[in-house]
């Protein structure tokens, strides 16, 4: 059985390289508007999957940085600046910020021209939130090295 249009949507946006011009060489005409629909909806699902998962890295590194903060005051130190300068590296990203047209409306009334910018949009979105993600592992270590070496500076006093 060969692929349906929105199965090889699918697998294009999971692997990150949407090709709209395959379809007639593969399928023998183009997916409809509802598949690009479908599509779209897909897309963006799996940039929300992501972004929900660098919230929480974004809260754990809040609550290390917190942490910090109040391990160094119970210790009577002054020498924060490395507990801030992780604090100060946590710009949020979110749906609003990545700037994708999540209204529904919006995607069952355009046309597919539209309806594939903003797949590709999606796409480009997903891999800006897995680029963050990346960086966050860093800042994350650092909020643990910082929240780890203030505790026992609180602890030796």
């Amino acid at each position: 059985m060969a692929p349906t249009h929105l199965e090889i949507l699918k697998q294009q946006i999971d692997v990150s390289a949407v090709d709209f011009s395959i379809f007639i060489r593969i399928c023998g005409n183009p997916p409809t508007d509802d598949d690009y629909g479908d599509a779209v909806r897909y897309a963006q699902s799996r940039v929300r999957d992501r972004l929900e998962y660098i919230d929480w890295m974004y809260d754990r590194i809040d609550t290390l940085w917190q942490q910090s903060l109040v391990n160094a005051t119970q210790a009577g130190s002054r020498d924060n600046d490395e507990v801030e300068l992780v604090g100060e590296r946590c710009v949020r990203l979110t749906v609003e910020s990545l700037e994708l047209n999540v209204d529904e409306e919006w995607i069952t009334a355009v046309r597919k021209g539209l309806l594939q910018r903003e797949i590709r949009a999606a796409v480009e979105a997903r891999k800006r939130v897995e680029e963050e993600r990346d960086r966050l592992f860093v800042v994350w270590e650092d909020a643990t090295r910082a929240e780890k070496a203030s505790r026992l500076n609180r602890e030796r006093r």
